[in-house]
């Protein structure tokens, strides 16, 4: 029976290239298993990213495929799409990318994430924004960690790791994100950096242990209460924010937003005494 790795390494051969772009749509059949099990899923909550859906899918593809190839192992994964009311297209842009998707009618980023938790099938759970900011490069650190039981949940950090010009305004990397932050760890002691990251990952036998309520935004600070309530090893890993690309609107809205999780953090303060 041929191995993974020497079934990619005759894929890579048979077409005289180390560029996983050239043999990407060759090795799609390594790339999922057609079973219930699987050791990954990525789950994009998405609403009308159309512009960058299907790069998303293309890169945290080429990332596990230099992964895979780099160890020898195979890894059986998913990618979960959560339409969340998308009328750009982006559903069937995903569809034809090889994603899976799956929809969910009620709008707000805590029902997408929700959606696609409880419908995710990999025994690691990553999360990931669909619009490009994050670069997947750091997805196989997360992966390695959670596998070597080091931690439960993996967060990312922008702050200390690496934010591209105009990726991020500066009232989101000087005041919001690093004051939400400090107050969510003075409440809470969860000590981290950037506890707004939307690259983060975990065990899936670890959500059981969370009683996520979050139908916006909220969901982010949310799940890192409930991590740290229940006890779960909590870790950073530094990752790349880059900037949106041209035309691609962001759907956070600022001070709404900072206001909102900073009454879901007093208001759980409050409820936990």
């Amino acid at each position: 029976m041929t191995s993974f790795q020497e079934s990619s390494t005759m894929i890579i051969r048979s077409h005289n290239s180390r560029d996983p772009d050239d043999v990407l749509h060759h090795y799609s059949r390594y790339e999922t298993s057609k079973s219930q099990d699987f050791d990954l899923t990525i789950v994009l909550p998405c609403l009308n990213e159309a512009l960058t859906i299907a790069e998303v899918i293309k890169e945290i593809r080429k990332v596990l495929f230099l992964y895979m190839l780099k160890r020898g192992v195979s890894l059986n994964y998913e990618i979960l799409v959560v339409d969340n009311g998308s009328d750009d297209g982006s559903h069937e842009i995903a569809l034809r990318s090889g994603a899976r998707v799956v929809k969910e009618g009620r709008r707000g980023y805590g029902l997408a994430c929700r959606r696609g938790f409880k419908e995710s099938r990999g025994s690691i759970v990553i999360l990931m924004d669909a619009d490009c900011t994050y670069d997947p490069i750091s997805i196989p650190k997360m992966i390695q960690l959670l596998k070597k039981d080091k931690y439960d949940f993996i967060v990312g950090s922008r702050l200390r790791g690496t934010i591209e010009r105009k990726a991020m305004p500066w009232h989101h990397r000087y005041l919001g994100n690093p004051v939400l932050t400090a107050i969510q760890n003075l409440l809470f002691s969860t000590r981290l950096s950037d506890a707004h990251c939307g690259l983060r990952a975990m065990k899936r036998d670890c959500f059981s242990q969370l009683r996520l309520t979050a139908d916006g935004m909220e969901l982010a600070t949310e799940m890192l209460i409930e991590a740290r309530q229940a006890g779960l090893k909590i870790g950073e890993v530094q990752v790349r924010y880059r900037a949106r690309p041209r035309d691609s609107r962001s759907k956070l809205r600022s001070f709404r937003d900072g206001f909102k999780h900073l009454v879901f953090l007093v208001r759980r303060r409050l409820i936990s005494r």
